[in-house]
């Protein structure tokens, strides 16, 4: 692909910047590299290759759950200032 002025010019429109006579020739002289370097990516052979949706592994890091006895809620309950209902009771905060 030719990298031309009126890309560039398009590019400049697009991405709504102006760009200097030596930023325009580095920009040119950028994307042509960049451009070398997929048709080298272009010709690596991924015929054996296995799709990937996500670089991450798909199982979890995390424990698995596992039941384990609990404190009672009386017990619990047992050193609450004021207790209702068998819940902890606190002053309304909305009338």
């Amino acid at each position: 692909m030719n990298i031309s002025d009126e890309l560039i010019n398009n590019l400049q429109s697009l991405a709504k910047i102006t760009l200097t006579d030596t930023e325009r020739e580095k920009v040119k002289s950028e994307l042509k590299e960049l451009l070398e370097y997929m048709k080298i990516l272009d010709g690596l052979g991924t015929d054996g290759a296995e799709l990937l949706s996500h670089i991450l592994s798909p199982y979890s890091v995390f424990r698995e759950d596992e039941v384990k006895p609990s404190v009672l809620a009386e017990e619990l309950l047992s050193n609450a200032p004021e207790t209702k209902d068998g819940c902890f009771a606190v002053p309304k905060s909305l009338e």
